[in-house]
């Protein structure tokens, strides 16, 4: 009688660059949740902030599938970051925009880039 192994796929396992990088884009996607409730419908118009929420929902369930690792989950939270970003940009040019608003704009800013960044590299060490 002979006996027969099975080879099983080895798991790979998920680069801390991109489990950090998936936690930060989760905060940031709160973040602008909490950030446009208040001000929905005055000054932000109510589609903008739909599209804001409907990113916002659609960066945390990449976040969370880019934290177990998969590759999808990475483009849609990196993709859906950076679409974030053309949300950030009117606040420091148009002239109704809250001015108390844009400290955290410019730091959510500079912190959306470097999670993008994360998270693509993240993608890249895993391969």
């Amino acid at each position: 009688m002979t006996t027969s192994t099975v080879a099983t796929p080895t798991a790979r396992r998920v680069p801390v660059l991109l489990r950090v990088a998936a936690v930060l884009a989760a905060l940031l996607a709160v973040a602008d949740l909490l950030g446009t409730l208040p001000y929905l419908g005055n000054p932000m118009p109510i589609a903008a902030g739909v599209a804001v929420i409907v990113l916002a929902v659609l960066t945390v369930i990449g976040a969370v599938f880019a934290f177990l690792g998969r590759p999808w989950g990475v483009w849609v939270a990196a993709v859906t970051r950076f679409l974030s970003i053309g949300f950030i940009i009117p606040i420091f040019i148009l002239p109704g925009a809250p001015s108390e608003a844009v400290v955290p704009s410019a730091i959510q800013l500079a912190v959306t880039v470097i999670v993008i960044v994360l998270l693509l590299v993240g993608l890249r060490r895993r391969r």
